[in-house]
């Protein structure tokens, strides 16, 4: 009504000061959206996909993270994978475990406060200007993958984390092979039904996401960084891959 996004600091005071978090209140629903959430099965749903969405921080070890619908907690999807101390030998003679972790230290980039942009050490602020304020921000990319312990034709794939948060869950795109002529699936193509078994997470904090967060921006170099260190430069199949010289 007044044609501009300002809007007065308001305050209250805390009933109990010990208590922190965040609020958030949705008044004056449309009918439609009324009825949606009259329904009980529209609770579970929505109750599922916090669960599996909101999973790495629920399971956090620090348990500071609580999430709560109707004063009702949520309980993280917890992933069904064989138990890690499972291990095959492999070909080199080394054990493969049935859950593999990584962690890898990357490069630190150049955060821009002012302007909200990422660059790397030797280039400047896109729109540098007197007022940046320019910091130094650690990178890390870090997950599991493992063998979940039931094969499924969807509920299989990486999910891809940022700030604890699951963006793209069951995320398949690393199982496709993109350096030949056309894309081609590596994983699963050993089942007739086309069934999968590989789990895991992919914490991808300091990629852009779009702003609808629901994907990550494919044009960001620290999409194709991650490919490349998760993948590797060549294709999963290695009788395709010595093909190819890799």
């Amino acid at each position: 009504r007044t044609r501009n996004y300002q809007t007065p600091r308001q305050t209250r005071p805390k009933a109990n000061p010990a208590i922190q978090g965040t609020e958030i209140k949705i008044l004056r629903l449309k009918p439609d959206q009324r009825i949606f959430f009259s329904k009980n099965a529209n609770h579970q749903r929505i109750r599922k996909q916090l669960a599996r969405i909101y999973a790495p921080l629920l399971l956090s070890k620090d348990g500071a993270f609580v999430l709560q619908i109707n004063g009702q907690a949520v309980q993280a999807r917890r992933p069904c994978y064989w138990d890690p101390s499972r291990s095959v030998p492999g070909r080199d003679g080394r054990d493969v475990h049935a859950v593999g972790t990584f962690d890898i230290a990357l490069a630190p980039r150049l955060h821009c406060l002012t302007h909200m942009t990422a660059f790397s050490k030797g280039e400047c602020c896109p729109t540098a200007g007197p007022d940046c304020q320019i910091v130094e921000t650690p990178r890390r990319l870090r997950g599991w993958v493992g063998i979940q312990r039931y094969l499924h034709e969807e509920e299989y794939g990486l999910d891809i984390v940022r700030n604890g948060r699951v963006i793209e869950p069951q995320n398949k795109e690393l199982f496709v092979w993109t350096g030949g002529d056309r894309p081609e699936r590596e994983y699963p193509i050993d089942d007739p039904r086309n069934r999968g078994r590989f789990i895991g997470e992919i914490h991808l904090d300091h990629c852009r996401v779009h702003y609808t967060k629901d994907h990550f921006e494919r044009d960001d170099p620290s999409w194709s960084e991650m490919l490349e260190l998760i993948r590797g430069p060549g294709p999963l199949r290695p009788e395709k891959g010595r093909s190819l010289g890799f």
